[in-house]
């Protein structure tokens, strides 16, 4: 799985340090159980969308602190979902990792453009 990492956005004006709010963003069942469990481990408070829509809804809804987002989705791609993201003043500065088994250079360049 390659994925491009970010830090986590400063915490200002709460108590206690990270963690906190993820929505992963996976059509597979098995995906998202494994990083739901480590992270709800970690005492992160994870959300689930299983599809490209749902996630920019459910972000869009609730701006989560950090979206792990799958690229290959059957509805929209994580590109486009995060394209879509970084065009909306409640999500932009919403980080973003990308979850993917691809390893082609094409795609790493394609999800450093977005």
């Amino acid at each position: 799985m390659t994925t491009r990492s970010a830090a986590p956005p400063a915490q200002t004006g709460q108590s206690g340090p990270w963690p906190g709010k993820i929505l992963v963003v996976d059509d597979d069942p098995a995906e998202v159980r494994v990083l739901s469990h480590l992270l709800s481990a970690q005492g992160y408070r994870v959300r689930i969308a299983s599809n490209g829509a749902h996630g920019l809804t459910a972000a869009q809804l609730a701006p989560p602190d950090l979206v792990l987002l799958d690229v290959a989705m059957p509805d929209l791609s994580g590109y486009e979902v995060c394209r879509q993201l970084k065009a909306d003043a409640r999500t932009q500065s919403v980080p973003v990792i990308f979850l993917s088994a691809r390893d082609a250079t094409e795609d790493k360049v394609q999800a450093f453009e977005v």
